[in-house]
C-alpha cells in the first residue's frame, strides 16, 4: 500500500506518541522523521534515532542557514528559546521518495510541512476530551521533563487550541489503548494515497 506523508500535531500529552508507535507497528514501511532539538535527551533516547540533539548555537546556525523546513516558533514567541525543535531538510529530502514520512510537530510546523508537501501529505490534529486531564498528564511527566519545559508546554495550549481546525482531520483521543488503536487504524486508512 502507498501512503501519503503523515503530519501529526496537537497538544503535548494528547497521546500522539502512543498513536504513532501503534501506526509504526501496524505499518512498517512508514518512516519517523527524526527532528532536531536543543533539549536534553530523556532516558533511553538516542541521537540520530529519536532526535538529532544539537547545542543551541548549532541549531541557530543551521536555522540561519536554512537547513530546516520548519522550526517551532511558539516557544520563541513565548520567550522560551531553550527548547527548539526543527525538521531538517536533509533528512526529509533523503527519505521523502523512498517511503512515507511521519512527522510529530507543533501546529505551525504542521502547516509549514503541509505547504512544503502539498497534496503528498495529510494532516491530523490530536485533540483531547478534557483539557484538565491533559494538564494533569503533562504535569505527571516530571520524571522526563523539567519544570521549565512543562510550563512552556502548558502555555502553548491556547495557541494550539486556536489552530486545531486548520488541519485535514481532527480526532479526539480518549483514554485507553483500544481507542488509540482505533485511531491508528483510521489514520492509516485516511493516509492511503
Amino acid at each position: 500500500m502507498k501512503y501519503k506523508h503523515m503530519i501529526f500535531t496537537g497538544y503535548s500529552g494528547a497521546g500522539k506518541t502512543l498513536i504513532a508507535e501503534l501506526i509504526f507497528k501496524m505499518e512498517h514501511l512508514i518512516c519517523k522523521c527524526v527532528t532536531s532539538t536543543t533539549r536534553k535527551p530523556r532516558l533511553g533516547e538516542k541521537n540520530g534515532i529519536d532526535y538529532f540533539f544539537l547545542t543551541k548555537e548549532k541549531f541557530l546556525f543551521e536555522e540561519k542557514n536554512q537547513k530546516f523546513i520548519e522550526t517551532n516558533s511558539y516557544l520563541k514567541e513565548l520567550g522560551l528559546p531553550n527548547f527548539l525543535y526543527g525538521t531538517p531538510k536533509a533528512f526529509v529530502e533523503e527519505n521523502r521518495y523512498k517511503k512515507p514520512l511521519f512527522f510529530n510537530v507543533d501546529p505551525n510546523g504542521a502547516l509549514a510541512l503541509k505547504d512544503y508537501f502539498g497534496d503528498d501529505c495529510v494532516t491530523f490534529f490530536i485533540d483531547v476530551e478534557d483539557i484538565d486531564v491533559l494538564k494533569r498528564r503533562l504535569i505527571s511527566r516530571k520524571s522526563t521533563e523539567d519544570d521549565e519545559e512543562i510550563q512552556a508546554r502548558l502555555k502553548l495550549f491556547d495557541i494550539q487550541f486556536n489552530k486545531r481546525d486548520l488541519f485535514d482531520y481532527r480526532f479526539v483521543n480518549k483514554e485507553g489503548l483500544k481507542n488509540a488503536k482505533n485511531l491508528a487504524k483510521k489514520i492509516l486508512k485516511l493516509s492511503l494515497n
